[in-house]
Formats: C-alpha cells, structure tokens, sequence
C-alpha cells in the first residue's frame, strides 16, 4: 500500500481518495475509520449516497444484515456491523439493545416497564424505539448523565 499527501491550496474541503484494484474488508475498514474523524456518516437511500451529520441521528437499529439508520424524517441504510459503528461513533450514541443504538442528545423520554422493554422517545419526532431490559438501566444512567451536563 502507498499513501501519499498532497498539498493543494486551491481546493475549498481536504479530500481522501482511495485507489484500490478491489473493495476488500480492508478497504471498508480504511474507509470507516477516515469517516470517524467526521461529524457525519455517509449513508444510502434508494441508490444514492448522502452525508448526514450525527446530530441529525436520533437512533440506529440493525435488522437482519441491515442497519438502518434514523433521522427525524427518514430512514437511511448504513454498510457496515453495528458493533464497528458503535466503535467509530461519539459517547453520546448508546447502546440500548442488541440491535439499537440511540442518539442521548435526542432522547425525550424513556416509559419504563418492569415485565418488558422500555420505550424512548425523541424530541420532535412520532419515531420511537425498545430499549431492552439487559442494558435500559446503564442506558438511563448515561442519558440522564449528558442531560445533566447540558
């Protein structure tokens, strides 16, 4: 592998390209670890590729192969396992269950149940989501946490 840098003053935005002879697991691995440096991921919906910030994130839930990633208004699909999303994403993203991750900042209530999962809702939005019972306690702790903080 060669990596090389070079200096542009007449571009506007630092660009990384990647040139490779095929997309292998090293590549995607390269390719997510570059994107954590960022405050956004690159996601895809209906064969096109967006930037969405993380603050726009509300929750993350994988299904199947899938992950699917939330926003107050839509819904993006996401390449990659969670727990290497979970790896690259900022302490304000929690795991609330096996298969979910949410956005604290975006939390606006948990509706606790002692017999079954826990619901969340978030700020202006109708989407909600189960946090399960094996992590809603830590999940609390955390969200109540950053709540305090701002």
């Amino acid at each position: 592998m060669e990596v090389r840098i070079v200096v542009d003053e007449n571009i506007k935005n630092t660009q990384i390209v990647i040139r490779c002879t095929k997309i292998d697991d090293k590549i995607v691995e390269l390719k997510q670890k570059i994107e954590s440096f960022n405050d956004y991921l690159t996601l895809q919906k209906d064969g096109s590729e967006y930037k969405i910030n993380l603050h726009e994130i509300i929750f993350i839930e994988s299904q199947g192969n899938n992950i699917y990633v939330h926003t107050k208004n839509d819904c993006y699909r996401y390449k990659s396992r969670m727990y290497e999303l979970e790896n690259i994403l900022p302490k304000n993203f929690i795991r609330i269950s096996q298969s979910a991750i949410v956005n604290a900042d975006a939390v606006s209530s948990i509706t606790k149940s002692i017999t079954s999962s826990s619901l969340i809702e978030f700020k202006r939005t109708h989407k909600k989501i189960y946090a399960s019972r094996r992590y809603i306690k830590e999940a609390e702790k955390k969200i109540f946490e950053r709540k305090s903080m701002n």
